[in-house]
């Protein structure tokens, strides 16, 4: 399944329009008809607005999504490079092959209890996906 069919599902199960759903998530109308019909995905932010307005979670909305996931080319285990970055107890690990060609790069950082990253000096507006295995942030 995809992002856009979830909306619709998780939109009709409300009994709500997309214009209806346009005025209380503040994402536009067309943006919201382009997410149904697969030509757009949206952004971290519009799924955060669009779920506030169904009155369902992050997770509502992406349950079942990774159905029909891709197949990624992954790196072994056994051969991921160690990246250290800024200290000894933070520790970067790529987890795909040929990451300059693609749009994302998936990262395992194993962070000790004391360990601390460099200073992130990404643009703004840039998008970041974290899930936490073990511990809080």
């Amino acid at each position: 399944m995809d992002i856009g069919k979830r909306i619709n599902e998780l939109r009709k199960a409300k009994g709500i329009t997309l214009q209806e759903l346009s005025k209380k998530s503040g994402v536009a109308l067309a943006t919201l008809s382009r997410m149904e019909n697969g030509k757009m995905t949206g952004t971290v932010k519009s799924h955060q607005m669009i779920c506030k307005a169904l009155g369902a979670s992050i997770a509502d909305l992406y349950r079942g999504i990774e159905d029909d996931s891709k197949t990624v080319e992954s790196v072994p285990s056994s051969s991921r490079a160690e990246h250290l970055v800024h200290s000894t107890k933070a520790k970067y690990e790529l987890l795909v092959a040929k990451h300059a060609e693609k749009k994302i790069t998936p990262l395992l950082l194993r962070l000790d209890p004391s360990g601390e990253t460099q200073k992130e000096e990404t643009k703004p507006g840039t998008d970041k996906f974290v899930y936490v295995i073990n511990g809080t942030i």
